[in-house]
């Protein structure tokens, strides 16, 4: 595989993906985003197998194992901290717009307060709980703000994964040029 192809366009794809989901806003339907999903998921899906490949080529035959490993490692590592680091975000997001979001609501101070710590703990069913009078009050209060903090994860999320695209076309400028490429005459 040429490391043009590596490095290009799923990165791109999954990179608009995430920039498309920065559209998103408090009742968006499924039609707002579905395109950016779409995007996102054929980018990922496109960029894995080649980049396998490419990095496989790259090594002797007896260290093919090794490299197969670390590269499952940190692929491994990568989802798991970029899951963590997206929810994190997100959440504190929502932690800081929270006072806001409950300023000028008659809540009686109790619920108030459980709403506060359950939502800032991660726990966004709580509004179930809520007699039906206050759920579509507190509903249109607190879903602007959890779509806002998610777009802040999306925004981080889609930096990185442009960061991802830039890298490769500035570390291997060049590394692909004067290589045959057998499937061309």
């Amino acid at each position: 595989w040429p490391v043009r192809f590596v490095k290009g366009k799923p990165k791109v794809a999954a990179s608009l993906g995430l920039f498309g989901l920065l559209r998103l806003h408090a009742g968006s339907g499924y039609g707002t985003y579905w395109w950016a999903l779409v995007l996102l998921g054929l980018g990922i899906a496109f960029a894995m197998g080649p980049a396998t490949i490419a990095l496989l080529a790259s090594v002797q035959p007896d260290l093919l194992g090794r490299a197969a490993g670390v590269s499952q490692t940190f692929r491994q590592i990568g989802g798991v901290l970029g899951v963590a680091l997206s929810g994190t975000l997100a959440l504190q997001r929502l932690r800081h717009g929270l006072p806001t979001a409950f300023a000028g609501l008659d809540l009686p101070p109790s619920v108030r307060t459980h709403l506060f710590s359950t939502f800032s703990s991660g726990y966004l069913t709580v509004t179930g709980e809520l007699p039906v009078s206050l759920r579509a009050v507190v509903a249109s209060r607190v879903d602007p703000l959890l779509v806002d903090s998610m777009t802040v994860a999306f925004a981080v999320g889609a930096c990185v994964a442009l960061a991802g695209v830039l890298t490769p076309l500035l570390l291997l400028r060049g590394k692909d040029q004067g290589r045959e490429n057998p499937g061309r005459s």
